[in-house]
């Protein structure tokens, strides 16, 4: 029975952005999502019974193959939270980094700590974690403040503040744009109402979805493909819905 309760207890032990990173994890994922059924029914359950899936999913083909279903299921699962662990990894990178750079600055040691703050900057605008790119410009303008450093230097950063906050800016509003669909689509799913696709073609109009240039960062671009296989599942489009799945995995 043991081995039987594996995929429910690891199921319920995924906190609620695991979770949400594994339902974005799967959209990527090609081919059938019966998978996400099961993993639905199952968080859904209080005790694990594999007699009340099978007579959920009694109509549904993949039942007959229910554990060839789990184990994939299981598999896709820790796919997702090793990557997930992975971007939790860059985060403590970052911090350290941050960490790193106060210490040096406080046994004045500038030498280090630009060298240090350097390679944070590189790593945050690699990652696209422009939070913490920001703040490492701050602790740059702070020498630079007390020209421990030459006039020409805060120049340039308040160039690269300004370039990083546009790009997140430019994240912001697609991202409105994604938690507005979503929303929408938790509510209402697909609709034919004429009210509704007009909303949707005002959408497309946007600025912002003139073309994936528009998007000034991978992540941004990636909210950029998103909106578009929304507005697609929307209108019943499968094929513009995988084409724009596709191009944001």
């Amino acid at each position: 029975m043991k081995a039987a309760t594996d995929l429910f207890e690891l199921i319920k032990s995924l906190t609620k952005s695991e979770k949400r990173y594994f339902k974005l994890f799967s959209s990527l994922q090609k081919g059938n999502k019966n998978y996400l059924n099961l993993f639905d029914a199952i968080e859904s359950q209080k005790v694990y019974s594999e007699i009340a899936l099978k007579e959920k999913f009694k109509n549904e083909r993949f039942v007959k193959q229910l554990t060839f279903t789990k184990n994939y299921l299981r598999k896709l699962i820790f796919k997702s939270l090793m990557q997930y662990n992975s971007e939790e990894q860059i985060e403590s990178k970052l911090n350290e980094i941050l960490s790193r750079g106060k210490i040096l600055y406080d046994k004045a040691l500038f030498k280090q700590y630009f060298s240090a703050l350097e390679k944070g900057k590189k790593l945050a605008l690699h990652c696209e974690r422009f939070n913490y790119y920001l703040q490492m410009l701050e602790m740059e303008k702070v020498i630079t403040v007390k020209m421990i450093r030459p006039a020409p230097d805060e120049r340039m950063l308040y160039k690269q503040e300004s370039a990083a906050i546009n790009k997140i800016n430019n994240l912001a509003r697609y991202n409105l744009l994604v938690a507005n669909l979503t929303r929408i689509y938790r509510e209402k799913g697909r609709s034919r109402e004429q009210s509704f696709h007009r909303y949707l073609d005002k959408i497309l109009k946007s600025p912002i979805l003139n073309s994936e240039k528009m998007a000034l960062s991978s992540r941004a671009k990636e909210q950029y493909f998103f909106i578009l296989q929304l507005v697609s599942d929307f209108k019943g489009d499968m094929d513009g819905m995988y084409n724009y799945a596709y191009k944001r995995f």
